[in-house]
């Protein structure tokens, strides 16, 4: 059986060395591999241009909010058994990823909705999960594509704080960019 976390950790490498067009490419081919052809197609197709408008908006709010306050890094949190609704977090402490440390996630001053993504929360309950291989391919790749949509937008703001995400209760945090 493939174990999710094992991929995951390789996403965190992923994330610092790849371009978003690899990192999509790179977890679709692990699920067609895992999940076979047709199920990473079904993902792929999912348009994401209206999610990534309004989390893009919110992120706006989050960037702004953050200027006027002790925030130390900005996290965003989805919520894959919850319609895949996301949230940003303004938090006021942080640690790197080297330091094992995440508990940083819960010390946070304001949170700024985020929106939710019905399609890839409704492929998530009927399709993902993480008790089998075929389930867990098309986990992978969910996170992948909620990855490269956030980072995307994070890229065409100039940030100079830690930018992370999450699914709930992913441990660890993935880092988009540390300082």
């Amino acid at each position: 059986m493939t174990l999710i976390f094992d991929y995951l950790d390789e996403m965190q490498s992923d994330i610092v060395s790849l371009n978003t067009v690899e990192l999509e490419q790179k977890y679709f081919n692990v699920c067609v591999q895992i999940s076979g052809k047709d199920m990473a197609e079904q993902i792929k197709n999912i348009n994401t241009t209206h999610y990534q408008e309004l989390l893009g908006e919110a992120f706006t709010k989050a960037i702004k909010s953050s200027l006027d306050s002790e925030t130390k890094a900005i996290y965003f949190e989805y919520d894959m058994d919850n319609n895949w609704k996301g949230t940003y977090y303004l938090c006021t402490e942080y640690y790197p990823l080297s330091e094992e440390n995440d508990d940083w996630a819960c010390e946070w001053e304001e949170s700024i909705a985020g929106p939710c993504l019905l399609e890839f929360s409704n492929l998530y309950d009927n399709k993902g999960g993480f008790n089998n291989s075929l389930n867990i391919g098309v986990t992978l790749y969910l996170i992948a594509r909620t990855v490269v949509v956030f980072r995307e937008i994070a890229t065409k703001f100039n940030i100079n704080l830690p930018l992370c995400i999450a699914y709930h209760d992913q441990d660890p945090i993935m880092r988009i960019y540390e300082e």
